[in-house]
C-alpha cells in the first residue's frame, strides 16, 4: 500500500497522470475504455461489436460464459480462462475468472448487473480466443446467449465495448475521447452520453468526421456521478460504416476493496 508521502513523491517525480495510471495515487484510478462497431447504421448505435443499441440491466443476474468455438476450453488451443469485470446491483465492482467449456454454458457464481470488460487470462497453442467469447443470459445457440451482456471478438483476447458503469461512492472525470472511421464516403457522427441513476441518457459531447481520426482533449472535464453509465454511440449518414471510439477518465473515491475488483484497461 502506497503511503500519502510516498504518493506525493512519486507524483512530483513522474507527474500525476503517470502516477495514477501506475496505481500509485490512493483513491484514484485511470481508465481507458474503447469500442468498435463494424456496421453502424443511420441511427445511433452503441460502439460495441454487436452493432446494436446496448440494453442495460437494473438488477443482478447469474450469467453464463460461452464461446462460438469448441477450441476455447480448458484443454483447447484457444482461450482457456477469462476474467469478467462488472458491477452488481449495488454498483459495487465484481470480478470472476471462468474456465471456458467451448460452446457450452459455464455458469458464473458471482451476481452481476453490468459487465464492462472481459480479459483472457490463459490459452492454448493458438495464443488467443478461437471464437467469440460471450457473457450473457438466456438460451445458448451455437455458443451465443440470447441476451449478450459483453463479448470478446475472435482473436482479440479482450472485449472492446465503449461503456462503463461508475461504481458506488466514486465519480468519473472524463478528460479525453477519440474517434475514427473507415467510412470513406460517409459522415460518421459520434456522441458521448451519460445516464445518471433513475435518469435518461444525455449527450455530453459530439463530433463528426469523414474517414479520419480525431483526438479531443476536453478543456473542462466532464464530471459523471456515481451509479451512472457512460457510453459512446455513433451513426453514419448513409448505409453502414465502421466506427471506433475510446474515452479516458479518472475515477475518484475508489476504495481499496473496489480497486481489487476494477480493471482500468
Amino acid at each position: 500500500m502506497v503511503t500519502l508521502n510516498e504518493s506525493v513523491m512519486v507524483q512530483n517525480t513522474l507527474g500525476r497522470g503517470k502516477a495514477i495510471m501506475l496505481g500509485l495515487v490512493p483513491g484514484v484510478m485511470g481508465f481507458n475504455k474503447f469500442g468498435s462497431n463494424v456496421s453502424v447504421g443511420t441511427s445511433y448505435e452503441t460502439l460495441w461489436p454487436e452493432s446494436t443499441f446496448k440494453a442495460y440491466r437494473s438488477t443482478n443476474a447469474l450469467m453464463n460464459v460461452s464461446s462460438s468455438s469448441a477450441n476455447d476450453a480448458s484443454a483447447g488451443t484457444g482461450m482457456q480462462t477469462v476474467t469478467i469485470y462488472g458491477v452488481d446491483e449495488d454498483w459495487e465492482p465484481v470480478k470472476e475468472t471462468v474456465t471456458l467449456n467451448g460452446v457450452s454454458d459455464v455458469a458464473m457464481i458471482s451476481n452481476m448487473m453490468i459487465v464492462y470488460r472481459m480479459v483472457g487470462e490463459t490459452g492454448g497453442s493458438g495464443g488467443t480466443n478461437a471464437g467469440v467469447i460471450y457473457v450473457g443470459t438466456g438460451t445458448n445457440t451455437a455458443g451465443k446467449p440470447a441476451v449478450v451482456e459483453c463479448l470478446v471478438s475472435i482473436g482479440e483476447g479482450q472485449s472492446e465495448v465503449s461503456f462503463f458503469p461508475v461504481p458506488a461512492g466514486t465519480r468519473a472525470l472524463i478528460d479525453e475521447f477519440s474517434i475514427s472511421s473507415a467510412t470513406s464516403v460517409k459522415i460518421a457522427t459520434v456522441g458521448l452520453f451519460t445516464k445518471p441513476l433513475g435518469g435518461i441518457f444525455n449527450l455530453r459531447a459530439k463530433r463528426a468526421l469523414v474517414s479520419s481520426g480525431d483526438d479531443e482533449d476536453i478543456k473542462r472535464p466532464i464530471v459523471v456521478s456515481a451509479k451512472s453509465i457512460i457510453e459512446m454511440r455513433a451513426f453514419v449518414d448513409a448505409t453502414t460504416g465502421y466506427v471506433t471510439g475510446d474515452f479516458q477518465f479518472i475515477l475518484e473515491g475508489v476504495t481499496d476493496a473496489q480497486r481489487t475488483n476494477l480493471n482500468g484497461g
